[in-house]
């Protein structure tokens, strides 16, 4: 069965202090939402957010409503933060933040340890939040599903839906990213491109979260 992709500024176009759609953007995201379930029979629409996301940002999907009142199941599926750290996953902001403060370039600058961050996302740790998604929906494959996630990730989520046997379709992508979403993007794929072997770093462990793999004792 297909998966049909929409891409999305998670903060102008997928989520409001009120769960309804606030200005021009949020509607339009609605209202292409509920077009795509319609145009393609959806059964199932899941996305890349939680409860616990709505909590922290006190921002809820608009989604669930859209899904339900065009027929389809939701589901929510980014990983909580406990579950990052069983995936040793780290966000752009995260490791700009730990790049800026602790690269081994003691004098790397701001705009370059940003760079740093979003390849270091794109390359390594973009793979490892997807397949978190992946193993969410794993069990709907044979329905009809759409998904929203961030539009960056939607080239690399779709290779990676590709790869496991899903048949991938973009039913719309770019709502509510900015100009400095695309920049950042940009020069992340820039500075990944001119220094591949920054993929050799991992942040997960220089920020000293534990290996719990490497921690358990046997049974």
């Amino acid at each position: 069965m297909p998966i049909y992709l929409i891409g999305v500024n998670h903060t102008t176009a997928q989520s409001s202090k009120d769960g309804t759609p606030q200005g021009d953007v949020q509607k339009a995201y609605v209202e292409t939402l509920a077009k795509a379930i319609r145009d393609v029979n959806a059964e199932y629409v899941a996305e890349e957010y939680s409860e616990e996301a709505q909590a922290q940002t006190e921002r809820l999907s608009l989604t669930p409503k859209v899904a339900f009142d065009n027929g389809g199941k939701h589901r929510f599926c980014d990983a909580t933060q406990e579950e990052r750290k069983h995936i040793k996953y780290l966000g752009h902001q995260e490791l700009h933040r730990e790049i800026w403060m602790h690269d081994a370039n003691w004098n790397i600058s701001n705009e370059e340890a940003q760079a740093k961050a979003w390849a270091l996302a794109i390359g390594k740790y973009f793979e490892r939040r997807e397949r978190f998604w992946l193993e969410k929906i794993g069990d709907i494959k044979n329905n009809r599903v759409i998904f929203v996630c961030g539009d960056a990730h939607v080239d690399t989520f779709g290779k990676l839906l590709e790869a496991e046997g899903w048949e991938v379709h973009v039913a719309a992508r770019g709502i509510g990213v900015t100009d400095e979403d695309r920049h950042n993007f940009q020069m992340g794929v820039q500075y990944l491109h001119d220094h591949p072997e920054v993929l050799d770093e991992e942040w997960f462990q220089e920020m000293g979260v534990p290996d719990e793999t490497e921690s358990e004792q046997p049974q």
